[in-house]
């Protein structure tokens, strides 16, 4: 009877330990899977978070470069206008009771026309206040 005693017990004693296996196994697989769901869970966020800040440059980067043709334009249009009010101030002096002529005083409202609509062009988001373009005289 010894003999059985001893199979019966190496049996319930493989049979406890096959059973703590399987309870480890199973345990440290779901910690495995919960731990994985908090990973995936990270990564998601990061991925979403790299994708708006992607949107968020790119937009940025398109308002940037309209800012800089339309400073490029300022700077093209005031360089113009300087250059044609000097030459025709060199051409035409002021008379002599330092009163403004007809051309001179047109430039002078071209160049502020420019800086209006490029003024309102900016405070609107890209469309001017007028239907007019720029240096375009309105009629009297």
């Amino acid at each position: 009877m010894p003999d059985a005693l001893i199979r019966w017990l190496a049996g319930a004693l493989l049979l406890i330990t096959l059973q703590a296996g399987v309870w480890w196994h199973g345990w440290h697989t779901r910690d495995q899977q919960a731990e994985l769901a908090v990973q995936d869970k990270a990564l998601a966020d990061a991925r979403q978070a790299l994708n708006d800040f992607r949107t968020e440059s790119n937009r940025l980067s398109t308002i940037a470069s309209d800012i800089q043709q339309r400073a490029d334009q300022i700077n093209t249009n005031a360089a113009r206008h300087t250059t044609e009010y000097r030459t025709y101030a060199v051409q035409n002096p002021l008379p002599a009771d330092c009163r403004l002529d007809a051309e001179r005083l047109r430039r002078i409202q071209s160049a502020v026309d420019d800086a209006n609509a490029a003024i309102a062009a900016g405070q609107s988001g890209g469309a001017g206040t007028t239907d007019r373009a720029p240096n375009q005289r309105q009629p009297r």
